[in-house]
């Protein structure tokens, strides 16, 4: 039984009397959730696919109050420095009210002040600056990390003799600017190991001039790009198994303005804390959530759970206001700016095709509709938004 359709299970069989509960109707409830978190998973990575040289405007993308040129000639900086809400469907990547096909249906895709750096579902990663797509490299996970602003972008590769390889790559370049070797575990260790909460070797966040990644021996660690130099956060010899134990620091959300968006287990079950260290004595608590992305300055952090998104104020914990009202499901998956969330949402969960909404919400908490696709219930991967986690 899937993690999720256990959970259904036991919400149903907890709000249910006995002589009420319907199995089946839980089973086929459970499906159709791992369908919506398959879409979800996809409509959480904007992905570019290209072939090489390839890199057509198709036409307009989802509308936009002040479009700019892409020409870095034209403008005297960088070609793409707004982070505008978008998807990519297919080959084609949406980006304010432009479109670009860049010919190869994509896994994953960030997006820099340069352009997108996406990748293959082969592993093969890509940088297209508008106009035409140039190799990059490779990931062994699909994963890609960058800023809320800039030109780094960082993911995990293996070199020659399998040994887990942190790349980092500048679009301003382009090109790669560093290879670290990590002596990682690569993959997700055995129930009863010392290491069963190590999840492996990944890049987790770029965040003004440092990445954050796990290290050797599990540790999780910020590498300074202008030093060469690691941080140790948390040792990764103090992971072990914090499910029966106070709360436990075991993977990073997210990092923006130099706080920490972190998951911890415990006795209590998993939680969602930001802080400026992996110190839970030291952070704040969000009320939900067991993943989330923070703001650039990382004054606020959106959460979902359980099918439904929330905001909060990352120095209290203080729920803001965030109704993406009519919608029977909605998450949030980026920001456009300090105070604008970028989501989806799905009003009705019944139908097949979904008629997806893609969604602006403002400082104030109201939502407007940016786009909308329709997009079958089991092909959740054919759509996916800037995130750059795979969608397979």
């Amino acid at each position: 039984m899937t993690g999720l359709l256990h959970d259904t299970l036991d919400e149903r069989a907890g709000s249910m009397p006995s002589s009420s509960f319907d199995a089946q109707q839980v089973i086929d409830d459970g499906r159709r959730r791992v369908r919506r978190r398959r879409l979800v998973a996809g409509l959480a990575t904007l992905s570019v696919a290209g072939v090489l040289g390839a890199g057509a405007v198709v036409g307009p993308g989802l509308p936009d109050a002040a479009p700019r040129p892409n020409d870095r000639t034209a403008t005297g900086g960088p070609a793409f420095p707004d982070r505008r809400i978008g998807y990519a469907e297919g080959s084609t990547i949406h980006w304010g009210t432009q479109a670009f096909d860049v010919g190869t249906r994509v896994a994953s895709y960030v997006q820099t002040d340069d352009g997108f750096v996406w990748t293959a579902r082969t592993g093969d990663v890509f940088f297209f600056d508008g106009t035409r797509s140039v190799p990059a490299g490779r990931s062994e996970t699909g994963r890609l990390r960058t800023d809320d602003t800039g030109s780094v972008v960082a993911w995990l590769d293996l070199a020659e003799d399998g040994t887990p390889e942190y790349v980092v790559y500048d679009t301003d370049l382009p090109g790669v600017t560093d290879r670290i070797e990590q002596p990682t575990i690569l993959g997700p260790a055995q129930e009863g190991d010392a290491r069963y909460w190590d999840n492996g070797a990944q890049v987790y966040a770029v965040d003004d001039g440092s990445i954050y990644w796990r290290g050797a021996d599990a540790d999780l660690v910020r590498y300074d790009l202008g030093t060469s130099t690691e941080t140790v956060l948390l040792d990764g010899a103090g992971i072990g198994h914090p499910g029966d134990g106070p709360d436990v620091p075991i993977e990073i959300l997210d990092v923006a303005g130099g706080r920490i968006a972190y998951r911890t287990d415990g006795s209590a079950g998993p939680s969602t804390w930001v802080g400026t260290s992996l110190d839970p004595a030291r952070s704040v608590r969000m009320p939900t959530g067991t993943d989330g992305h923070l703001s650039p300055d990382g004054g606020r952090l959106v959460v979902e759970q359980d099918d439904a998104a929330a905001l909060y104020d990352t120095s209290t914990g203080a729920a803001l206001p965030f109704a993406p009202r009519g919608y029977a499901f909605a998450v949030g998956f980026g920001w456009e700016d300090d105070s604008s969330v970028t989501a989806v949402g799905i009003k009705d969960l019944s139908t097949d095709p979904y008629d997806v909404d893609f969604l602006r919400c403002g400082p104030e908490g109201g939502c407007t509709v940016a786009g909308s696709e329709r997009v079958p219930a089991d092909d959740g991967e054919r759509i996916v938004t800037p995130t750059g986690d795979p969608a397979t």
